[in-house]
């Protein structure tokens, strides 16, 4: 997938339409957000005024803390006000200031899904505060889909790239080393030295040997939450994704 963005600067925008709250750990997320995109096109759409475009958002906000967090997520469109908008629909504001703009193209759940689990491992210094999806056209329907995607930056932090085996964060910690002694671009030095992974082979070994740290530094009720997180996250890095 091109994981390639534009920087662009953005003003407020507001938006109507139907929301839930939701987790990337969550087991019904998929199911959930399915289910609101479904019930926004068949009962609310119609029903909004004042549409700027026309076109769907899908707008994640009010976010707990970061990509493993709870968070707010609204099926919805541009509205040019919400004066005339009927009862029971959810409003809000895309936040104005600096987004990296990604387009993609495809199935509108399949590249969608795969863009938010590549996007995990890219140390974008992301502010997390609205982040959204624009659905713009597809000659072959929903299956070939355009659709921009904006993420909101922090542009005091600095972009943090992630261990491609173990997922840590690069913020501080030492490179691993090749076989001629030049520091990996992947990963950390606990997990590879001299060209050679030094942990674990399987993907669920490498989980239950992260997970007494993920407990330290997490803030999982337990450790099966931690353990199921980590059966999310780790095949969207590079070192396991090549054993699927």
């Amino acid at each position: 997938m091109n994981v390639s963005y534009e920087r662009v600067v953005l003003s407020p925008k507001t938006v109507a339409g139907l929301g839930l709250r939701t987790s990337n750990l969550s087991d019904s997320m998929n199911e959930d957000i399915g289910g609101l995109w479904n019930r926004f096109y068949s009962q609310a759409f119609e029903r909004i005024p004042d549409k700027v475009t026309g076109r769907g958002i899908g707008l994640y906000h009010h976010y707990e803390s970061d990509h493993l967090g709870a968070y707010d997520m609204m099926a919805c469109c541009e509205v040019t006000g919400v004066d005339r908008l009927p009862e029971g629909f959810t409003t809000a504001t895309i936040a104005g200031g600096p987004y990296a703009r990604f387009v993609i193209h495809g199935d509108v759940q399949k590249a969608v899904a795969a863009f938010w689990q590549e996007l995990w491992t890219l140390g974008l210094p992301r502010a997390y505060t609205t982040d959204f999806e624009e659905y713009i056209c597809g000659s072959g329907g929903m299956q070939d889909m355009e659709i921009h995607i904006y993420i909101a930056l922090d542009e005091e932090k600095q972009e943090t790239p992630v261990c491609q085996s173990c997922g840590m964060p690069m913020n501080g910690q030492e490179w691993g080393t090749e076989v001629d002694g030049c520091k990996s671009t992947e990963y950390c030095k606990d997990c590879y030295e001299n060209g050679a992974f030094t942990t674990a082979p399987t993907l669920e070994g490498m989980i239950e040997q992260c997970l007494p740290f993920l407990m330290q530094s997490s803030s999982f009720e337990n450790e099966e939450a931690a353990r199921q997180a980590m059966r999310r996250y780790l095949p969207t890095l590079r070192r396991w994704k090549k054993t699927q």
